[in-house]
């Protein structure tokens, strides 16, 4: 892979976007897509009302930052002091910690020693740092057209010919992660990156290649570094058609058949062959 860190990102990608404003922008992002593979009615719900991060989402926003980004992260990130929040005294000093963190992203110290322990696995994986060495745009924002619909998209990482996307996990490893892959659809994110990004990041007849660099939140924070094959990527593709279709369609989108009539399930193989053993 080549270190292209002094090149200038390409037309297309955006820097110094702020979060709250890139969510703001229209356009069907990668996680509005799942949402969209369960119905319309998911997507509608979760625009109207937007849920509050969890602590885990907040962790992973932080781990981002400490990992991919360590030059801005006091800027993002603070500290909180550990301080008895049932005295006068506790709640006084928490106070002016809360003032004094103007909206940076508060973690533990606890957290704050996982981050640490996290960064140095992910540089001490030769794999890791060979892919994130290659792509140097970190939280470059895109817009794009797909099919005729708008979509956004925001790499973790990024260069000519390569997206690097950072997963926080409790298990790394290649068997784990599979499932986990399955499970959150990672293997939709990739192909609507590699896709949509492919125009910009790509040099014909070249395709970008995603790669997840894996880390565990615990100790001894392993690391994985993987890609995905052409078969999780062409089952991707015809999920993200059938997600595309049902934001097209809006509120005629038919929702769970189930609504309207009882349809008879089969358990999955595993179950069945739980139940032989």
């Amino acid at each position: 892979m080549t270190d292209n860190s002094l090149s200038p990102a390409p037309h297309g990608l955006e820097a110094g976007v702020p979060m709250e404003v890139y969510q703001s922008w229209e356009g069907i992002s990668a996680h509005d897509l799942m949402l969209l593979s369960r119905s319309y009615a998911h997507y509608r719900e979760a625009k109207l009302n937007p849920k509050e991060p969890t602590p885990a989402m907040r962790f992973g926003s932080a781990a981002h930052t400490w990992i991919l980004e360590p030059e801005v992260a006091p800027d993002q990130i603070v500290v909180a002091p550990t301080v008895d929040r049932r005295t006068k005294a506790g709640k006084e000093a928490w106070a002016d910690f809360q003032a004094m963190s103007n909206g940076r992203t508060i973690i533990s110290e606890e957290e704050a020693h996982h981050l640490s322990k996290m960064a140095s696995a992910v540089a001490s994986s030769p794999a890791a740092m060979d892919a994130l060495g290659a792509a140097p745009w970190r939280e470059h924002s895109c817009r794009f057209k797909r099919h005729g619909v708008a979509g956004r998209c925001r790499p973790d990482a990024a260069g000519h010919g390569i997206i690097v996307d950072l997963k926080t996990t409790q298990d790394a490893s290649p068997a784990e992660f599979r499932r986990t892959a399955a499970t959150f659809r990672y293997h939709w994110q990739a192909a609507w990156y590699i896709d949509s990004l492919n125009p910009i990041l790509g040099s014909n007849p070249f395709v970008c290649e995603f790669v997840f660099v894996v880390v565990e939140r615990q100790p001894p924070y392993s690391v994985g570094v993987y890609t995905l094959d052409d078969q999780a990527l062409d089952a991707a593709r015809q999920g993200i058609e059938s997600a595309l279709e049902v934001y097209r369609l809006g509120e005629e989108s038919p929702g769970y058949a189930s609504a309207d009539t009882c349809q008879e399930l089969s358990l999955p193989r595993w179950a069945i062959d739980r139940d032989n053993a």
